[in-house]
């Protein structure tokens, strides 16, 4: 193969808390015509991990180190569309927003350090491509569980259960919110701890104690105050939608399915009934301490790591190519969007004591 250019080893200033993240200005392609090869600069194309709707998961290694493993996310900086509005059906070009989402993804995950969080690695960032290369810590356990196979024993869920929990509780102590809590963004490692994945929908709140309007997540993991009528009038704290999230992630654990597996997603949202009332859920804190998590306080949870911050400037210098906000005010409303000033108190999470009540009949 060609020789290709090693990402340089300079890295962000950071603080204890935080790891050095490599940041690369060019995306060299390499296809080696006699093996059929692909690399992006040091890093060789094995196989697809994933793929969605704006980005694609491979599987890479570092070319001459077999055991040197990522997984390299590849994020589309525009996103082309086609608009209901008469274009001469000509696709229009919506790339403000994808490259804002995906400039606040790479910032916040420079800044989280957590074992229980995919780490990243390096940002390979070129000025002529239309794509973003993340090279993220690879998880070669893969989801942690996949709906079809038997529940886990009591013990297991608790166990993925407690190192989700500590990662979203790391994140919320930093005022960031998940808003996509689901097994299969839940990957095993090789001595079977959990980490949390997949950061995309992932937002940066400035108060957690503002309401938000905006529904994030997949069907059978998002609150129903989230998409009930209400909720463009009220809208719903998107850290309860965590909590929520993660219920209806320990329910799959214990009883092998979504809350409520239904092929006809208005139906989920209709029967979507495992707590409707968000003042009755725990917080994370709660949950923290609860008997069942904690096995009757015989197994305290770690404290939580050092807080970091992410400031706009950060989000501004996520990547090389920089995002021109107009104003400081603007960068604030970015992470709050159609948000309302109500508060909720007292949240207790109802649904997951129901579970522990079903399933191994302890009282709480």
């Amino acid at each position: 193969m060609t020789e290709v250019p090693s990402s340089p080893s300079s890295s962000l200033s950071k603080s204890e808390s935080q790891q050095s993240i490599i940041e690369t200005p060019r995306a060299q392609k390499i296809k080696d015509e006699d093996s059929g090869t692909r690399a992006i600069n040091q890093y060789q194309i094995l196989r697809m991990l994933g793929e969605g709707s704006f980005a694609k998961v491979k599987l890479v290694q570092v070319i001459g180190s077999p055991d040197e493993l990522y997984a390299m996310k590849i994020v589309k900086k525009e996103v082309k569309r086609k608009s209901l509005l008469p274009n001469k059906g000509k696709p229009q070009v919506f790339g403000n927003k994808q490259e804002e989402s995906m400039n606040k993804e790479v910032a916040i995950m420079k800044k989280m350090n957590h074992p229980n969080l995919v780490r990243l690695h390096e940002v390979i960032d070129d000025e002529q491509q239309k794509k973003l290369y993340m090279i993220l810590e690879y998880v070669k356990g893969g989801p942690c569980f996949v709906f079809g196979q038997d529940p886990l024993n009591e013990d297991q869920a608790r166990k993925f259960f407690r190192d989700v929990l500590v990662g979203v509780s790391y994140m919320h102590k930093n005022n960031i919110v998940h808003h996509d809590i689901k097994p299969d963004n839940l990957l095993m490692d090789e001595n079977r701890n959990v980490k949390l994945s997949d950061f995309g929908t992932t937002i940066l709140y400035e108060d957690l104690n503002l309401k938000i309007k905006e529904v994030r997540g997949s069907p059978p993991f998002i609150p129903p105050e989230a998409v009930n009528s209400d909720v463009y009038i009220d809208g719903y704290l998107p850290t309860l939608a965590d909590v929520y999230a993660l219920g209806a992630t320990l329910f799959m654990f214990i009883f092998g399915h979504p809350p409520y597996h239904e092929e006809n997603k208005y139906d989920i949202y209709e029967k979507g009934t495992l707590e409707k009332d968000p003042d009755k859920r725990f917080t994370i804190k709660q949950i923290r301490q609860h008997s069942w998590v904690t096995c009757h306080e015989t197994l305290p949870l770690p404290d939580e790591l050092e807080k970091v911050e992410v400031t706009c400037e950060d989000i501004e210098q996520a990547v090389t190519k920089l995002i021109s906000f107009h104003h400081a005010q603007n960068k604030t409303n970015q992470y709050v969007e159609n948000c309302s000033r109500e508060t909720a108190t007292g949240q207790k999470l109802e649904f997951i004591v129901n579970i522990i009540r079903l399933r191994f009949a302890k009282s709480v």
